[in-house]
């Protein structure tokens, strides 16, 4: 319900993946995403610029490559 109620990109939602540097990658991918889809794209490319970043090719895996590639668009 919190994506849908608005609430998914709070502070809260990053602070839940906790210090987990995978967690933190994810989180921030998935709030970028879905800041983007809700119409916010500087908001999301921030997001998903810092799961982008080189920390998160260790922790990120693939989804990391995701990021990146989600850059590079338009």
């Amino acid at each position: 319900m919190r994506p849908i109620s608005g609430s998914a990109a709070s502070p809260s939602a990053t602070s839940a993946a906790g210090t987990d540097p995978s967690g933190q990658c994810f989180a921030r991918l998935y709030i970028g995403l879905y800041l983007e889809a809700s119409d916010d794209q500087a908001a999301g490319r921030a997001q998903i610029e810092i799961a982008a970043e080189p920390r998160g090719a260790r922790v990120g895996g693939y989804m990391h490559d995701v990021a990146r590639v989600h850059l590079m668009r338009p």
